[in-house]
């Protein structure tokens, strides 16, 4: 059953027979049993979505907006929409790294980019918010960042040892 899927685009194939495979066309038919990829990149794809939530929050709070919770409410002293920027680049960048994860080109690599770009922005975000002297909120959402990014880059390095990635997985013929 052939169709065109909006997540994975043209030329994604979905057999439902026994053993359920999903096949996508790359010029030489290749197919993959669901979850195989998937469950190897799901820790990291859950990591890498609270990440996303966590630097999308962040640049909301850096336009100025308060967050109530209920029993606390999230604000910073004052907005800072240099910081606006770079969370919501941080942001899109881990997005990007989600889908080509769901899609397995080159996903590691991907992966490993947008992490490396996201510490590079939260080091230098953090650096900032120390040296203007802000306290609080501000500098206790970098450290629940770093720690974000901490533990994907563990994931990883242990998929990279492991060698399950769907890209190195099809580099080597393997299904």
């Amino acid at each position: 059953m052939r169709s065109v899927n909006p997540i994975f685009g043209l030329g994604h194939t979905l057999n439902r027979g026994a053993g359920a495979y999903a096949t996508w066309m790359t010029g030489a038919s290749k197919s993959v049993r669901l979850g195989e990829t998937n469950a190897s990149n799901l820790g990291l794809i859950l990591l890498t979505i609270a990440n996303i939530v966590l630097y999308v929050v962040a640049a909301v709070l850096h336009l100025g907006v308060s967050i109530p919770l209920g029993f606390a409410t999230l604000d910073v002293p004052e907005p800072i929409p240099p910081a606006v920027a770079v969370e919501a680049i941080i942001a899109v960048g881990l997005a990007t790294s989600v889908v080509g994860m769901f899609r397995g080109h080159n996903s590691q690599r991907l992966t490993r980019a947008a992490y490396i770009v996201a510490l590079i922005g939260t080091v230098f975000g953090l650096t900032i918010a120390l040296v203007r002297g802000l306290r609080g909120l501000d500098i206790w959402i970098h450290l629940v960042m770093l720690a974000g990014l901490a533990g994907g880059f563990v994931l990883l390095r242990k998929q990279q040892l492991r060698g399950t990635t769907s890209g190195e997985r099809s580099a080597r013929g393997i299904r």
